[in-house]
């Protein structure tokens, strides 16, 4: 697969399959659009499954016994707003989410939120944290599901 720029919001996608056996390869391009306002958080767990560490989460799912983490890039003079958790029927509950912002060494620089999850019943919530632009806000909706 070849990754070529399409533009700034923009990425050409070129997949080339050749058949294990012979036969006629086939090739696709696909042009995958970003919404380049729209925020996608990166997820991370910390408990005992993890040694305690910080590892990314490929699941929506977190145990009750974990920490989450939301990492958002932050660009320009974009600036960490506030988080809180809400409930399926989007009230808010008086769990703690902490907010912060850290900066890569190569200058990238992330909002975060972290939240114990031992307080929550096992069901689906939504973290929304809010990221500051220029007078404007921003926020972010992640749905996430508490087990046991």
């Amino acid at each position: 697969m070849e990754i070529g720029s399409g533009g700034a919001e923009s990425v050409d996608v070129d997949a080339r399959l050749t058949p294990a056996g012979g036969g006629t390869p086939l090739s696709e391009v696909v042009k995958v659009t970003a919404d380049p306002k729209a925020l996608e958080p990166l997820m991370f767990r910390r408990g005992l499954s993890t040694g305690n560490r910080l590892q990314p989460s490929a699941s929506f799912e977190f145990s009750r016994t974990e920490r989450l983490q939301l990492q958002l890039p932050l660009a320009g003079e974009a600036k960490p707003g506030t988080g809180r958790f809400l409930d399926r029927n989007a009230q808010p509950l008086q769990i703690p989410v902490q907010v912060g912002e850290k900066q890569d060494p190569d200058g990238q620089r992330w909002l975060t939120a972290d939240a114990t999850l031992s307080a929550l019943g096992a069901g689906d919530y939504v973290v929304e944290v809010t990221v500051l632009n220029g007078g404007g806000e921003q926020r972010v909706l992640t749905p996430i599901r508490v087990t046991r």
